[in-house]
């Protein structure tokens, strides 16, 4: 880690530490922290650290921190829509906004037990299931504007940039021969997948009892 990178690792620590005090009155950490997801140049990370409250209890916890509205967006996760379909959750122990109005700290508990594995057939049926479940939840206007739309519109909008930025890059004089192929096939691969996009949602859309519109998954 070099040196603006640790000075930034040692500031979010701190501002975690600060959130937390916030949050659960004088805590101390039991243990070292953990750095689980660091992204200095959005100024967002995720760190993992025993904690003793001031009641002598100690505390597994994830420290996240996020925008505002991402921040918003997960705790109505955790602590409304997960327990009113029934389906099991993590422990939200609450949220606190930074000082400048735009960030946020989230404290969920450390989650232990198998990691989800995306080669795991079993796995990816429960995820779809889960997610399903998940979309047949009602939500108030409020509640519905924390959720970006990411339907098959929204991917199918990306497909269009990303092969509009590929054709740009691709006039690029001093590009290799190399790095022109590459390009090139990525918009070969790209390109047919918009050719069949009704074919690849088809694929994409998962339907079951819980819900009554197809999930994309």
């Amino acid at each position: 880690m070099n040196a603006l990178k640790q000075q930034w690792y040692e500031e979010i620590q701190e501002r975690a530490f600060r959130a937390a005090r916030d949050l659960f009155g004088p805590v101390s950490a039991s243990e070292s922290v953990l750095p689980l997801k660091l992204r200095p140049k959005r100024d967002t990370a995720v760190l993992s650290w025993g904690m003793n409250l001031s009641d002598g209890n100690t505390v597994e916890i994830v420290a996240k921190r996020s925008s505002l509205k991402k921040a918003r967006r997960e705790h109505l996760l955790y602590t409304k829509l997960l327990p009113d379909m029934g389906l099991d959750t993590l422990h939200c122990y609450g949220l606190i906004s930074e000082p400048d109005g735009l960030s946020a700290w989230i404290f969920i508990e450390l989650a232990h037990g198998e990691d989800y594995c995306p080669e795991n057939h079993d796995h990816v049926d429960l995820a779809m299931e889960w997610l399903s479940i998940l979309h047949s939840c009602p939500l108030s206007p409020e509640e519905q504007a924390l959720f970006p739309e990411r339907g098959p519109e929204h991917y199918n909008s990306c497909l269009h940039i990303a092969l509009a930025g590929i054709e740009e890059g691709r006039k690029n004089k001093t590009l290799s021969a190399r790095d022109f192929n590459q390009l090139s096939g990525w918009t070969q691969v790209l390109g047919c997948l918009e050719s069949r996009w009704d074919v690849v949602c088809s694929c994409l859309l998962y339907t079951s009892d819980a819900a009554d519109d197809p999930t994309l998954v």
